[in-house]
């Protein structure tokens, strides 16, 4: 289980995927596997979250892990080791613990790559910059949870440290003889050998747990500095250990569910067969302690016998006992019941989609195809004629397991009519339930693009700094293209990105719909580095050929957020009533009482703000009380307030404290 916690923010650069690090953003199924949002609880733990369920193991230890993510810092000099991913029991989130804590004042890249969605969509590589800010939350009990009748856990909201642990009975008596495993943020205490009294804890018996200084990674400590959590030491169950059901989720793979929790389960424990033939087990992937997504090498068929292997056996967590299962399971019985109730001609983004609806829920992989032969009516002369097509690609339709999609585009031929009307016979590879007739269907498509086959390329791109004497705003870059854009498409943010900056709004020109205007919302990341311009799925009015990938490097002002001026002296007093603040560019202040100056009694000088009108990169902070000499005076921000460059980005003013000997006198 994964909680949102407030222990730091994680903060993620622009990026073509919409992330961002404290809410959820919403991502279709058309857009393909995509990371929706990171969310951190420690500064050992972070969570990513994806749009769709993952193929991923549901335990991950350190060199798997290294396969699918990758942690370093920004310059690629340090990378961090991971120690363990947990898959969500959704399969939509994945918990990375590292071995070490990240640094909080410095910044580190996250690479995700070559991991694939449950329908088999590849996800696009992931490489982004986050930032770990300091964690000033305590730890606390996130979770009590029962195993089994020798073993139960205390799940903590982040990894913990430097506590005691004592533990009773509710009638006070101490317990001895517990052994506890120490997993990051989980302690599981094994109670077989649990004593009190001078005996062994009977079955039932409810042991509290009290902790004394917990602290997490980066010592905070929890409040209260006592906490408590009760365990049981579990009944045995007399229930035989039975499977409940078994159900085909691909060609080769099947879901195996059991109404008791499994210690394990291998490929090895498995014997999978059909009369003589023997399926060999690839694969099994726990999705919770009952069940188990279990991968053969070739296409099941016919009935089928799942057991134990011989001279194998399972462990049931009810009983703690070791035993064995048998079932046999008509995948073809299965298979036969399903078929097509529906179709329907749905417009998404401009493009017509043929939408299949089953009876049942149908799985789809990425070497899930269609084939057709059938009849085509000419709209005027109602003249007919045979088509066909092969192997088109099956697309999944998201959250609707029952049906599936295929773009018209693909589908026809590109040079059938509007309003033409098909009657074909349709035959599915790959799905779920194998290969499979899926009947007769008849339609009439509308609209699509008009087809015209212009390609979209980039001819300009300018910005106050190549075309100064147009763009006056350096926020503003203007994309020209060789034709006018589809503005649907065009329109989307998502489809560009600027390195290292945070992009704010799109438009197309209108007077000039060959150009294409970006707005820089601010800049993700201060240090200097080169930007780069990428755009993609983009295409030109009436087309279906999308454009290039575009990615190359652009000219951009210095568009940072304020930071003190390191090559002279950050605060300087200049008189008795005067001091000024000095910044590497042009600021500006929301309030002219936004400052504080006070000396080492508290003592307040009253202090009022205002940008230099000769210097702009000057605060200039005039005193209502003249300041003393031989004393240390501190200058610092008022809480919640911020300074700013003059295009609003919000910058930084740690506070400073200055001695004064004799005024005037110039120190920082």
């Amino acid at each position: 289980m994964t909680q949102k916690h407030t222990l730091f923010k994680l903060l993620v650069s622009a990026s073509v995927l919409p992330v961002v690090a404290t809410g959820a953003v919403s991502v279709s199924a058309e857009d393909g596997l995509s990371v929706s949002k990171i969310q951190n609880s420690s500064t050992t733990q972070f969570t990513v979250y994806f749009n769709e369920p993952v193929e991923l193991e549901k335990m991950t230890k350190s060199t798997e892990l290294q396969k699918y993510f990758k942690l370093e810092t920004a310059d690629g000099k340090q990378t961090i080791a991971l120690k363990r991913g947990e898959l969500s029991k959704d399969g939509r989130s994945y918990q990375i613990t590292t071995s070490t804590p990240v640094s909080t004042n410095r910044d580190y890249r996250l690479r995700i790559f070559g991991i694939y969605s449950q329908q088999g969509e590849k996800l696009t590589t992931y490489n982004e910059i986050v930032r770990f800010t300091k964690d000033q939350t305590p730890p606390a009990i996130q979770s009590v949870e029962w195993i089994n009748k020798h073993q139960s856990r205390v799940v903590f909201t982040e990894p913990v440290k430097n506590y005691t642990a004592k533990f009773k009975l509710e009638n006070g008596q101490a317990v001895t003889g517990i052994r506890t495993s120490v997993d990051g943020n989980v302690l599981t205490y094994h109670l077989g050998n649990a004593y009190a009294g001078g005996k062994f804890v009977e079955d039932g018996s409810k042991i509290i747990v009290t902790y004394n200084g917990v602290k997490d990674l980066a010592n905070n400590l929890a409040r209260p500095s006592l906490l408590t959590a009760t365990i049981v030491k579990g009944e045995a169950t007399s229930a035989n250990l039975l499977v409940t059901s078994v159900e085909r989720v691909g060609v080769r793979k099947f879901k195996i569910t059991f109404n008791h929790p499994l210690y394990s389960l291998y490929p090895g424990d498995l014997a999978v067969s059909a009369g003589k033939k023997n399926f060999t087990v690839q694969n099994v992937e726990p999705i919770d302690d009952e069940s188990y997504i279990v991968t053969v090498q070739e296409a099941l068929a016919g009935q089928v016998t799942i057991r134990t292997a011989p001279d194998s056996y399972v462990t049931d967590m009810e009983s703690w006992e070791d035993t064995s299962f048998s079932i046999k399971h008509d995948f073809d019985a299965e298979a036969a019941g399903v078929k097509i109730v529906k179709t329907d001609i749905i417009r998404e983004n401009n493009l017509e989609y043929l939408f299949v609806t089953f009876n049942k829920n149908i799985s789809v992989n990425s070497n899930t195809t269609v084939s057709y032969t059938g009849i085509y009516t000419e709209p005027k002369s109602q003249r007919k004629k045979p088509v066909k097509a092969e192997q088109v690609k099956v697309r999944a339709v998201y959250n609707e397991p029952t049906k599936v999609k295929i773009p018209l585009r693909e589908l026809l031929n590109p040079h059938d009519i509007e309003q033409a009307a098909y009657e074909m016979d349709l035959s599915f590879e790959n799905l779920s339930y194998g290969s499979m007739d899926g009947g007769t269907v008849t339609f009439q498509r509308s609209k699509d693009y008009s087809f015209n086959g212009e390609k979209l390329q980039v001819v300009a791109v300018n910005t106050s700094v190549t075309d100064p004497g147009k763009i006056t705003d350096p926020r503003y870059i203007t994309i020209d293209f060789n034709q006018p854009v589809e503005e649907t498409v065009a329109l989307e943010l998502d489809n560009y990105e600027v390195r290292g900056y945070k992009l704010g709004q799109v438009q197309v020109n209108p007077k000039n719909p060959k150009q294409v205007i970006l707005k820089i919302e601010s800049r993700s990341y201060w240090w200097y580095t080169t930007p780069y311009l990428y755009i993609n799925d983009l295409h030109a009015a009436g087309s279906y050929e999308e454009m290039d990938a575009y990615y190359e490097p652009i000219a951009l002002p210095d568009i940072v957020a304020p930071y003190e001026s390191y090559w002279n002296p950050s605060v300087t007093v200049k008189n008795a009533r005067e001091i000024v603040l000095s910044f590497g560019q042009a600021v500006s202040i929301s309030n002219e009482n936004d400052f504080i100056v006070t000396d080492k009694d508290s003592t307040s000088y009253g202090a009022k703000a205002a940008v230099d009108p000769l210097n702009s990169k000057n605060v200039i902070l005039t005193l209502s009380k003249t300041l003393p000499n031989y004393s240390t005076i501190t200058v610092k921000l008022k809480e919640g307030k911020v300074i700013r460059d003059i295009y609003k980005n919000p910058g930084s003013f740690e506070p400073k404290s200055v001695y004064i000997s004799t005024l005037p006198w110039y120190s920082y």
